[in-house]
């Protein structure tokens, strides 16, 4: 019998200890996985502590009552409305630009009708019509020379040898007057060459003038096109400036709106 309670005794013992050595192991472990904790609990009870300050100090000064949109200053609303009005005032001047250069397309029309034109036949009769005078003066000498010297020379040998109707003094006039002939038409020709250069030259000089000018009259329509279209970007950026700023506002104080009410219920 007393072997049995010196038994229960002991095995009492032996429980109680081997419960306090669990015990201490868990509370080991509990401070352990409590480490990270601990080292942190100082400053997670700042970061509340501030937390709660800062709600305190919102709660007692109210729901922000102040504007809620900036809006455009006064150097964007100056240069949008100059933007728009300067626009608005060059609407004439691109019209007119492209009213004067409206003709280039007809010009061009008319340029490339003339272009298929025989240059060379009125070349040709440019050159008929305006050689005389200019024969003229160039075959003045050879003309006086004939008329004042070669043919009385002729004449005054042919009566000087009693026979002024003699063959001879027909030859010989006819020798003289084929010289000056051929003269007359080398001279022609070359004139009336000249004359149809001229004509060409002047021909393509104007028209390549012509085309010139109505490539600026084609210039000018197009920056009159493209000024209108600079116009309308100019307006439509300002006004797109403008409605964006007042969308703004608006959905600014309907958020504004929308908090107020939250705020008061």
């Amino acid at each position: 019998m007393w072997g049995q309670i010196a038994g229960a005794v002991i095995g009492g013992m032996m429980n109680k200890s081997a419960a306090k050595s669990n015990a201490n192991a868990q509370n080991a472990a509990t401070q352990a996985q409590m480490a990270g904790f601990n080292l942190a609990k100082p400053y997670l009870e700042y970061g509340y502590k501030g937390g709660q300050d800062g709600l305190n100090y919102a709660l007692d000064k109210g729901a922000y009552s102040g504007d809620t949109y900036a809006n455009m200053n006064d150097m964007s609303t100056a240069g949008y409305n100059y933007m728009n009005n300067f626009g608005k005032g060059q609407m004439d001047n691109a019209q007119n630009f492209m009213n004067q250069g409206a003709n280039f397309a007809n010009n061009y029309s008319n340029l490339y009708n003339q272009a298929g034109q025989d240059a060379i036949g009125d070349a040709t009769n440019y050159a008929v019509n305006n050689s005389s005078p200019l024969v003229q003066a160039a075959m003045r000498d050879s003309t006086r020379q004939l008329n004042e010297q070669t043919l009385p020379a002729i004449n005054m040998a042919a009566s000087g040898s009693g026979n002024v109707n003699s063959s001879r003094a027909g030859v010989a006039d006819a020798v003289a007057r084929r010289s000056y002939d051929d003269r007359m038409a080398d001279v022609t020709s070359n004139i009336q060459d000249n004359l149809a250069n001229r004509y060409l030259t002047q021909n393509q000089n104007q028209f390549n003038n012509q085309m010139n000018a109505n490539q600026a009259l084609g210039n000018v329509y197009n920056t009159g096109f493209g000024m209108g279209s600079n116009i309308s970007n100019m307006m439509t950026n300002a006004g797109n400036a403008f409605q964006t700023d007042s969308q703004n506002q608006i959905n600014a104080d309907k958020a504004h709106s929308l908090k107020t009410t939250e705020t008061s219920s």
